[in-house]
């Protein structure tokens, strides 16, 4: 950790196993789990950011917001964030998640399955399309490529690509997305 402040660089960042493991899932494309992001809390509880669609979190009507207090009768406040992550990677099998949503307490079985993460969001309006993308995944291309003919079965008359927000990830799907609008002639740096 001292090397990294020594860089003086605001954007050097360490990554631990866990944070590895979820980095290396998203630039994938999939990975087996749940389907929720999280934080740990200072309290020690999960609190869940989001619920991917078509995960079994998402079919569980598990939402953003809900506070996990226990995974199979286990008080989640013993577990570290590793700890938790590794008790859902090495089991196969259905968790029964104990949930806060607000006052009210909510038991929920979730199974462990292969979450495809979805890295491109589109829409048409007014005749033009939007491509919205978070990552450049492994299967980002695909999804992209996907969404641009479902956009050009509209006819549209513009298309507009949003990268705001985007974390980066392989080069070579950038490159592919890229060789749908240039010519080979072109060189991408």
């Amino acid at each position: 950790m001292g090397m990294l402040y020594a860089l003086d660089d605001p954007y050097a960042e360490y990554y631990d196993n866990s944070s590895s493991d979820t980095l290396n899932a998203k630039l994938n494309g999939d990975y087996e789990g749940i389907g929720i992001e999280f934080v740990k809390l200072n309290n020690g509880l999960v609190y869940i950011l989001s619920v991917m669609k078509n995960s079994s979190a998402f079919k569980a009507e598990i939402q953003k917001g809900d506070i996990i207090t226990a995974v199979d009768d286990i008080d989640i406040t013993t577990l570290d964030n590793e700890s938790f992550l590794n008790y859902i990677k090495n089991n196969d099998k259905i968790f029964e998640l104990t949930l806060l949503r607000g006052e009210e307490e909510i038991k929920v079985n979730v199974e462990k399955t292969r979450i495809v993460i979805e890295s491109v969001e589109y829409s048409y309006k007014d005749g033009y399309g939007y491509i919205k993308m978070n990552t450049f995944a492994l299967n980002t291309f695909t999804q992209f490529q996907e969404a641009f003919n479902k956009l050009n079965e509209k006819a549209i008359k513009g298309l507009i690509i949003d990268l705001r927000d985007n974390g980066g990830g392989h080069l070579s799907a950038a490159e592919d997305i890229l060789s749908l609008f240039l010519d080979g002639d072109k060189v991408i740096y």
